[in-house]
Formats: C-alpha cells, sequence, structure tokens
C-alpha cells in the first residue's frame, strides 16, 4: 500500500452517518471529517452533496465513483 505522503488518485472513502453528523472516513486523513448534520431519513441526500462538493474540486476528473449500502426496506 503507498504511504499517507504518496500521491494518489485513486483510493476510497465511506461516508457514514454517526450520531446525527455525516463524517467522511479517509485513511489518509488523521480523523473523521465531519461534513454537517444528517438524519436517517435525509442521509443520502446528504451525502450526494459531499459527492457534488469532491466533484467541483476538478469538474474534468471522470474517475469517480460511488457505491451506497444499505439495509433492505
Amino acid at each position: 500500500a503507498p504511504s499517507a505522503e504518496d500521491h494518489v488518485n485513486n483510493h476510497f472513502i465511506a461516508l457514514i452517518n454517526k450520531d446525527g453528523c455525516i463524517y467522511e472516513m479517509d485513511g489518509r486523513k488523521e480523523f473523521p471529517i465531519n461534513h454537517g448534520a444528517t438524519t436517517a431519513d435525509t442521509f443520502l441526500n446528504d451525502a450526494a452533496k459531499v459527492c457534488q462538493e469532491f466533484m467541483k474540486h476538478d469538474p474534468n476528473e471522470v474517475r469517480f465513483t460511488v457505491v451506497a449500502l444499505a439495509k433492505k426496506d
């Protein structure tokens, strides 16, 4: 695995709902990043907004994948 200092375009993060906040879990960062309030009902939309902000950093980048893990209703 590359070190945290290596430039890597491809790696994974997770967005989770923990105690009413949406957190970004990224092993290349020292701690989880809080992206604000969320609920079980709004989590998917809130996570999509965070993803849209990531995409704004480099609008020409097309290597971007999103996977949702959700429980079945």
